[in-house]
């Protein structure tokens, strides 16, 4: 072996696009294992703030459940928009 390391004999080299097909699935893997990241609404507030989470307008009110299972209850005033997942 001229020319080679006794290091990168032991280490062979990884197929072409290896690395990304791993970063993919690591990706999917993530997402999978919390939902709530690909379909998440997204609530703007009046400060420039933004929430992501399921979101219910009550009683003049819009609640957010965020992934974690906590509940913000904000006054619409303190809401400049929602976008809502599709």
């Amino acid at each position: 072996m001229i020319g080679r390391s006794r290091l990168s004999s032991q280490f062979p080299t990884r197929a072409p696009g290896h690395t990304s097909a791993c970063l993919a699935l690591v990706i999917l893997a993530t997402l999978s294992f919390n939902p709530g990241l690909l379909f998440a609404d997204r609530v703007t507030l009046a400060n420039g703030r933004v929430l992501e989470g399921s979101v219910e307008e009550r009683d003049g009110r819009v609640v957010i459940t965020i992934d974690n299972g906590s509940t913000i209850v904000l006054d619409k005033n303190q809401v400049a928009s929602i976008e809502k997942a599709p």
